[in-house]
């Protein structure tokens, strides 16, 4: 009565199987449907447990593929939840880490850099990462896991290289090599030129120099020390200097040149009374 009871119960798993599935020598296969229509092998289900399940010898879920039709995405998961995978949803976005995919073609849920983009090399090293850091809002493209050792670019949108706290539109931890760099300025130093600028006199200059310890309207030693330097400012005002030192070899220019008219005159003078001695000293002879 046990066997007989038993064999009823197999029967009727194999025609529940048989209902749902098909498995023709030729054709389309179908998991959970009778009729596949849609490619080579057809599974049709929802839910992590009616998809492809990978699991270890112990019976533990390693990896799932699977649909969930109330929401039309797609997954690819690390265990049962689909937060640790891939989520594909109806509109053909991608997530990774994140089961509801909607800033780009590809939305990465994570923070800190083992949760961003990694490379690796063959031997397991990190050699490159992209990764936000959501406590600092900042984004960050490093070599190795070291933010310094690459670009920051803060929720303030500005840049900084080998800076991790950038306070300008780019800061530069470190040299720059260019071939040509472009400032654009609002003014420039030819106000020198006008006639209603006030030349400091070289009396001026020198006791300036003598009480400061530096030119006018150019920063000390210290002061560069502490701030820096705006180069296109700092361009602006060595030309000022340039230029008023410019106008100070013009004037000196005239004052030779009336020297040398003054010396010329002189000159002559005394070639004048020189004539004048040697005939005056004709005359006493006779």
């Amino acid at each position: 009565m046990k066997t007989k009871t038993l064999l009823v119960i197999l029967f009727g798993i194999i025609l529940n199987i048989n209902a749902q599935n098909t498995f023709p020598s030729s054709s389309n296969v179908g998991i959970g449907t009778l009729n596949p229509e849609h490619g080579k092998l057809h599974i049709s289900g929802t839910g992590a447990s009616q998809g492809i399940n990978l699991w270890t010898k112990s019976g533990e879920t390693t990896s799932r593929i699977w649909i969930d039709n109330q929401n039309k995405t797609f997954h690819l998961s690390k265990g049962d939840n689909p937060i640790n995978g891939i989520t594909i949803n109806n509109n053909g976005l991608v997530g990774i880490g994140e089961i509801n995919p909607e800033y780009g073609r590809l939305h990465i849920n994570g923070n800190g850099a083992s949760q961003g983009i990694n490379l690796w090399t063959k031997s397991g090293e990190t050699t490159s990462r992209i990764w936000i850091d959501n406590q600092n809002k900042t984004f960050h493209l490093s070599k190795g896991n070291n933010p310094i050792n690459g670009i920051t670019i803060n929720n303030n949108g500005l840049v900084g290289i080998g800076e991790i706290n950038p306070n300008s539109k780019l800061s530069v931890n470190g040299k720059i090599h260019a071939k040509e760099v472009k400032i654009d300025l609002i003014g420039w130093s030819d106000f020198v030129f006008y006639d209603n600028y006030n030349l400091p006199t070289l009396f001026e200059v020198e006791t300036h120099i003598k009480e400061k310890g530096h030119l006018k309207d150019i920063p000390s030693a210290k002061e560069v020390a502490e701030n820096g330097i705006f180069l296109g400012e700092m361009d602006s005002k060595l030309l000022q200097k340039i230029e008023e030192l410019m106008l100070y070899t013009i004037q000196q220019q005239k004052e030779i040149e009336n020297l040398k008219k003054e010396n010329n005159g002189i000159k002559l003078l005394n070639d004048q009374l020189l004539q004048l001695q040697k005939r005056m000293d004709k005359l006493e002879k006779k």
